[in-house]
């Protein structure tokens, strides 16, 4: 979802829309937490929606990471109206209600997307926003399902609580934490921070372990 608005009282009576219908495989719920900086906006700060906050990424002239600092647009904060789920209690994050993001991704718009747009603008363009980061998170979740499946595990259906248990587990294997930079309101740090979250995701190591699945051995070689 990379839509959103700010908090209102009654939001949480809302919540019940972001849970996987009945007799469903499971669903992931992704959004973007907004491009203005510390605020908290809904639907992301609904506790079964993954929360995707923004980066502004640096690579090499070959295109390899180099790494990230938080960028200044990040929504992210304490809801107004949100209770703290039990997987953030579960990583030591105290606070008054839900806090986002969970994660993160590059949204700077000077460190975005090429677009090709054959219709309005008429040509290549760079977008950004953490409503470009959000839809980079969401194609984490249908990877690993068809895993699980292709191996007989079962479907990803607690998606939030999933990835905070392995990053208690393997912070530094699956996610870059981002150590620098501020959304006007909070700055990113060593851990959890309320700009970046848990931090952008390490894609290879984080699908296998969402699918609950070993890295393969290498063969023993001589």
């Amino acid at each position: 979802m990379s839509w959103g608005a700010g908090e209102f009282r009654s939001e949480t009576s809302y919540d019940s829309y972001f849970t996987t219908p009945a007799g469903h495989a499971g669903v992931t719920f992704v959004a973007a937490t907004g491009d203005d900086g510390s605020s908290g906006t809904w639907p992301s700060v609904a506790s079964n929606v993954l929360a995707v906050g923004g980066t502004t990424l640096t690579v090499s002239s070959s295109g390899s990471y180099v790494g990230e600092t938080a960028w200044s647009g990040s929504g992210g904060g304490v809801s107004l109206y949100e209770a703290l789920p039990s997987y953030q209690r579960s990583i030591g994050i105290s606070a008054r209600g839900r806090v986002t993001p969970d994660v993160s991704y590059d949204a700077n718009p000077s460190t975005g997307y090429l677009v090709y747009d054959s219709l309005g603008y008429g040509g290549w363009l760079v977008v950004g926003g953490t409503s470009a980061g959000a839809p980079q998170w969401a194609p984490l979740s249908p990877s690993p399902i068809k895993h699980a499946r292709q191996n007989g595990l079962g479907t990803l259906s607690q998606t939030n609580s999933t990835i905070y248990a392995i990053y208690a587990a393997k912070s530094t294997q699956d996610f870059h934490d981002v150590l620098s930079g501020s959304n006007r309101g909070y700055r990113a740090g060593q851990g959890y921070d309320a700009v970046t979250g848990l931090g952008s995701p390490i894609v290879n190591s984080l699908v296998n372990d969402l699918a609950g699945e070993r890295p393969p051995v290498p063969p023993v070689r001589g």
